[in-house]
């Protein structure tokens, strides 16, 4: 019911947002975000209520959500018998009929593109949808392309003077924030001197997770840990269907592994605009990766799901295909850019005019006068994700000629994965802080300690301990305040200026097992493109120190 003359201002027109699912209701979001409603006009200012078209199968815990986000929430019966200035839904059901005010309707996604199950036509663009009773549901068919128009008019001719192309906000949106690439690169945890590599998936049995639900494991587990990170978005639907906790559950492995875990409500669009590489299926959010002009790698093109002839057919026709057995990380060096905008323009049209015409549309259908330019503002700020510390890497090294330096790769041990093929004589490094499983303590070469330890006293009794626990282990270390120990296992001890024990070991254990003396004063590591150098402080016999 609208507040009228009860509330602090004057409601002078009513709109009502119709959601069918979160994918519905984040594509509504993004509609608001850029529509000019918030307005105050001479007679008053445009009321927004909320109600839920039932009947998904995705609209599990839909109306808390919406109460979450703050909107006001409507019954479905309620918004039938209310009359309104605006209907504006993001999908198309005949139910859509029954609500009294002129629809405008949207796709949920980078247009209308996902046939129905047996279909020949794209869900939002059907005669079933559309058509109640013989009469045409929606005042307005936004279409994000041109060439939309010639599959909605081949199902239902009488579209033709309700259709209108109104682009694609999102990838306006998209587009407009590329200054803020390092800013959301932070956010997500991700250094300077890293690539970035989101896998997307969407949903079902055709999507990335549905043809290669290990893809994300194999990834992790072939990448170097410190010159690489993976993020995964998923479609919404994948909880809605499996449940949150399933999905973890699934997607544990890999997160012990350093995975970036992007929730689907908040943080994919600052995850593609951040990232170097996408991996991919047919759904929206690879398309916006290929429209951004980023290496784009397909896993599946969606097969069934994707119209024969499409624009979006003959995109994933252009883009090169990976699948989870292949060596992922020699094509993930290899992968690189491809001009894919003449496919990509055919789905997403009016690049830059898309929050122009959305508005001249709404403002339209409520008798308004024409807005100011509207702004574009920024994405929705990500997270900033704490990814688990990763507790196993196995560790591949290069020493310089007569010793100058040690070129080291750490790939994380991800249960299921074997080690990275591409590493010569790997060797296991496991940090107790991190890793409390027992046989892979006992398997490693190299035992770490990260907890700094304030007394160097109470390192060097963890030290002989570890050594005599371990006895597999070559060498452990341990950090202090400032600095950290390496205990060998002749039971010398080297004390050096650097504070990350594991690298510092890992290195030093290449360096022994190389042939190179244990005695040198500096030594530095090379990490892909970056570099730590190493001190030593001092030397001595490990046996000498006390035990407790």
């Amino acid at each position: 019911m609208s507040a009228g003359r009860q509330g602090t201002w004057n409601a002078a027109r009513r709109v009502l947002a119709v959601v069918r699912n979160p994918t519905s209701l984040d594509r509504l979001l993004s509609l608001v975000d850029v529509l000019e409603l918030d307005l105050l006009e001479p007679d008053g200012f445009t009321e927004i209520r909320f109600t839920v078209d039932a009947g998904s199968a995705f609209d599990r815990g839909l109306v808390d959500h919406l109460e979450r986000l703050g909107g006001a929430v409507l019954p479905w019966e309620e918004a039938c018998r209310t009359p309104w200035d605006l209907v504006l839904a993001a999908h198309v059901t005949p139910e859509l009929g029954r609500l009294p005010g002129p629809v405008v309707v949207v796709p949920h996604g980078a247009g209308y593109r996902r046939l129905q199950p047996g279909g020949t036509a794209p869900a939002g663009l059907t005669r079933d949808q559309l058509v109640r009773g013989g009469r045409l549901i929606p005042s307005v068919i936004g279409l994000s392309h041109q060439e939309q128009l010639r599959t909605l008019l081949a199902n239902v001719p009488e579209a033709r003077d309700h259709a209108v192309v109104i682009g694609d906000p999102v990838v306006d949106q998209l587009r407009a924030s590329g200054d803020l690439r390092h800013r959301y690169r932070r956010r997500l945890g991700v250094e300077p001197h890293q690539r970035l590599v989101v896998i997307s998936s969407t949903w079902g049995e055709h999507s990335t997770l549905g043809v290669a639900p290990d893809l994300p494991h194999r990834l992790l587990s072939q990448l170097p840990a410190d010159t690489h990170r993976v993020a995964l978005v998923r479609h919404w639907n994948v909880e809605q269907a499996h449940s949150s906790f399933e999905v973890d559950l699934v997607l544990r492995r890999a997160r012990e592994g350093g995975l970036i875990t992007v929730p689907p409500d908040r943080g994919w669009q600052a995850a593609l605009v951040a990232a170097d590489l996408v991996i991919g299926d047919h759904g929206s959010v690879t398309l916006y990766g290929a429209a951004l002009d980023k290496p784009v790698l397909l896993v599946s093109d969606g097969g069934p799901e994707v119209e024969q002839g499409s624009a979006d057919a003959r995109l994933w026709a252009a883009v090169e295909r990976v699948a989870a057995g292949d060596d992922l990380r020699g094509r993930v060096e290899r992968a690189h850019r491809r001009p894919l905008g003449e496919f990509t323009d055919r789905v997403l049209g009016a690049p830059g005019q898309s929050a122009r015409l959305l508005n001249d549309v709404v403002r339209g259908v409520l008798e308004l006068p024409p807005a100011p330019p509207p702004r574009l503002r920024p994405l929705p700020e990500p997270t900033r994700f704490e990814t688990p510390a990763v507790g196993s890497h196995w560790c591949a090294a290069k020493v310089a000629p007569g010793g100058g330096g040690v070129e080291l790769e750490r790939f994380p041990v991800v249960a299921g994965c074997p080690p990275p093929v591409a590493a010569q004589d790997p060797f296991l490094v496991v940090d107790v802080q991190w890793e409390v499983d027992e046989v892979r303590r006992s398997n490693a070469e190299v035992i770490v300690d990260s907890e700094p330890r304030p007394a160097e006293q109470e390192a060097r009794t963890w030290l002989l301990d570890a050594l005599d626990r371990y006895p597999g282990a070559a060498v452990a270390a341990a950090r202090l305040d400032s600095g950290c120990l390496l205990a060998l296992r002749d039971r010398t001890v080297v004390g050096l200026d650097g504070d990350d024990p594991a690298i510092a070991a890992a290195a030093f254990h290449a360096w022994s097992i190389a042939g190179h003396p244990g005695d040198v004063p500096r030594f530095e590591v090379v990490l892909g493109t970056a570099a730590v150098e190493f001190t030593a402080r001092r030397r001595r016999p490990v046996s000498v120190f006390p035990r407790f």
